[in-house]
């Protein structure tokens, strides 16, 4: 399976100490959404039991990404997802956050029948590059289209 390879690679990084963290990118928790961005190699169950084995064999750090706004998310699937966090940020380990859906140019996300078929509408989003030396320092890199609704999300409320 996919999360046996991952394992498989990940493995002699950590006992050779050259990985320390594991970002499981779960995206969503709903099997129907990650069947909308085609994305059911590994199900959560396997994201989550491959977490759980690196923890405990190699006391890591592991980072759980979610991402807000994927077509067919739901409120309930937001709150359900939530209650996940929240229980993952009370244990020892893991540490979970959301991170806005964006339209990356490569993306199947960004394809005009995709953004169609799922009724997606975007807000331009900066992206800056900060640095601080002596004086903090913002870098203006461009633009990028973060997605505020999809087709099942039409009561998330997103501010400019």
């Amino acid at each position: 399976s996919k999360a046996d390879k991952r394992k498989a690679v990940l493995e002699p990084l950590m006992e050779a100490n050259l990985s320390s963290v594991y970002q499981v990118s779960l995206q969503t928790i709903d099997e129907s959404i990650l069947k909308n961005i085609e994305r059911t190699d590994v199900t959560p169950e396997e994201n989550v039991e491959l977490a759980q084995y690196l923890i405990k064999k190699y006391d890591i750090d592991v980072i759980v990404e979610l991402i807000l706004g994927l077509p067919g998310m739901t409120v309930d699937t937001f709150y359900k997802e939530a209650a996940i966090e929240y229980t993952l940020l009370n244990s020892v380990k893991p540490f979970t956050h959301h991170v806005p859906l964006y339209l990356l140019p490569d993306a199947p996300v960004a394809d005009p029948a995709y953004i169609e078929k799922f009724k997606i509408k975007t807000i331009h989003d900066f992206i800056f590059n900060i640095t601080y030396l002596t004086h903090i320092f913002f870098e203006f890199r461009g633009l990028r289209e973060a997605v505020t609704t999809s087709i099942d999300k039409p009561n998330f409320k997103w501010q400019k």
